[in-house]
Order: structure tokens, then C-alpha cells, then sequence
């Protein structure tokens, strides 16, 4: 699974295609890439020039796979979360398997945007901005979520998970949300402070970890960043919203959406994608 810097706030935000804020093998070298890169002004590109959705049903993909399209709508409603959804792989080309999980995520009045690592590395080379939205893991699908379980007026928004912190696998925030930068700053601290990044244990340093202590800065040190239901405020009366149970942790997000099988299918093609550019 590959972990992927994505913008979600008007700050930064961080998401990943299979664990949460996580920088692991595939993308480190971007990170060192960027690391001294200096700041620029650029034109800022809307998302779908970010990921190429107007181009997306031309890109040529190994059998077996067909490529993952976008769905925009421009005017649907509004509220302080956008209706947005993020999904992230290697590569747009994927499985029927895979397919079928992401179209489970195609609700009304929302647009989706796959990000690709071709639209990661462009956001190493632009200080972007984008408008919050929702991120969800590739192998996720929803139970009791739904498109109408946001509210208005939630600012972030988050399921519970097994370990009973907010869950990393699935974020949803509106602009600006501080628990955005502060849990990205968490992230790469800790990565700044690893001799190999290319020896990444995400769970510890830029996945759970960093969105569960980034929660606890977020909320003064007043919590250890163990949660039950309900709605936290913290810095800036900025809230986090979280629902479900530790206990029933598929209760609104299924994490194992893709089987075993599926899952190996998924990155089997993923070899022959990055095989073919290599070649070509």
C-alpha cells in the first residue's frame, strides 16, 4: 500500500492509498526530493488538473485493469465539509474488484478525484490549496456511512476505530482544520528524524500515531487521545466529529472491502503498470 501527500485543508493534508499519513517505500524519495525544494508562487491548478481527470479514459492499461475515472459535479450543494471524495493508488489502472469497491463511494452530490502518484509528484513541485473534502482508503467500503451522515455544520469528521483513537484509514475534514497541519507537522518530524525513510514503520511514525497525537495537541493535552462518540473542540473552537464504537469498528466503514485475493490481484497489476513505464 502506498502512503501519499495529498493537500485536504487550505494548510495541508495528508492521505495515503492503504495507511493514513503514512510515507512509506514508494513515495520517499518524493519526500526527499521536496524536502529542500524551495518555495515558488504558482498558479494555483483546480483538482481536476491536479489528477488529469479530463485524461483519464485515454491512459492505456495492462489487461485485466481499466483506469479509474473521475466524477465531478460543480453545482451541488454546499456545506462546511466539502462533498468531496479522495482516493488514492499508484496508478489509476486497476481490477473490477477494485472498481466495484470505489464505485461504492460514488454517492449523489459528491465528486470523487483519484489521486495517482503522477498527481503527488506534482504536488511536490506546487504549494497547493485545496478545499477539504473526504479521503478514504482504496480497500475501504462503507457500512452505515452514507452520503447524508456529514452534517452542515461538522467541521471534521471521523469513525472510531479498533484502537479507539480517530480513525486513519478514513478523514474528513473542512479548510484550514488545524488537526490537518498539526498532524502532518507530527508526521514529519518524525520522518526528519529517521536515518532511512525508506525504513518507514508507519504505524508508529506517520500513520496512527501521528493523527492520534496530533488529536491531543490539537485538543490542549487534555485528552491522551483515546475517544468515544461525540463532538471535541479544540484549538481555534475548531471541532472534530467521531462516531461509532470501538468494539464494532465495521460499523459505518468496512476496512476489508477488498478480499486477500482481490488485494494481491490489485498490486500484481500495480507490478505490471510500473514494468511497462520502466520498459517504455
Amino acid at each position: 500500500k502506498y502512503g501519499e501527500f495529498i493537500q485536504l485543508d487550505h494548510e495541508y493534508y495528508l492521505s495515503h492509498g492503504g495507511v493514513s499519513m503514512a510515507i512509506e517505500s514508494s513515495n520517499a524519495t518524493n519526500f526527499e526530493r521536496s524536502k529542500n525544494k524551495p518555495t515558488m508562487e504558482h498558479e494555483l491548478p483546480t483538482l481536476a488538473e491536479l489528477v488529469q481527470s479530463s485524461t483519464a479514459h485515454l491512459q492505456t492499461c495492462p489487461n485485466g485493469s481499466t483506469p479509474i475515472l473521475d466524477n465531478i459535479i460543480t453545482n451541488g450543494p454546499t456545506r462546511k465539509i466539502p462533498r468531496i471524495i479522495h482516493i488514492t493508488s499508484k496508478n489509476r489502472c486497476t481490477t473490477p474488484a477494485v472498481h466495484a469497491v470505489v464505485n461504492q463511494w460514488r454517492f449523489n452530490d459528491h465528486s470523487l478525484y483519484f489521486h495517482d502518484d503522477a498527481a503527488v509528484e506534482r504536488l511536490t513541485s506546487h504549494p497547493l490549496s485545496q478545499s477539504g473534502g473526504i479521503y478514504t482508503d482504496i480497500d475501504n467500503t462503507p457500512t452505515g456511512f452514507n452520503e447524508n451522515s456529514i452534517s452542515d455544520e461538522d467541521d471534521s469528521f471521523f469513525v472510531i476505530e479498533a484502537l479507539g483513537i480517530i480513525s486513519q484509514f478514513f478523514i474528513a475534514s473542512s479548510p484550514h482544520h488545524p488537526l490537518m497541519k498539526l498532524s502532518l507537522e507530527r508526521g514529519l518530524n518524525a520522518l526528519r528524524g529517521t536515518v532511512n525513510v525508506m525504513r518507514n514503520n508507519p504505524s508508529r511514525t506517520t500513520g496512527p500515531a501521528a493523527l492520534k497525537n496530533g488529536f491531543i495537541q490539537f485538543m490542549n493535552n487534555t485528552s491522551d487521545g483515546y475517544v468515544d462518540a461525540g463532538t471535541y473542540v479544540g484549538i481555534d473552537n475548531r471541532s472534530v466529529t467521531a462516531i461509532g464504537i470501538k468494539t464494532n469498528p465495521r460499523e459505518y466503514i468496512n476496512r476489508g472491502g477488498l478480499s486477500d485475493r482481490d488485494k494481491m490481484k490489485h498490486y500484481a497489476a500495480m507490478v505490471r503498470i510500473i514494468y511497462v513505464y520502466r520498459i517504455n
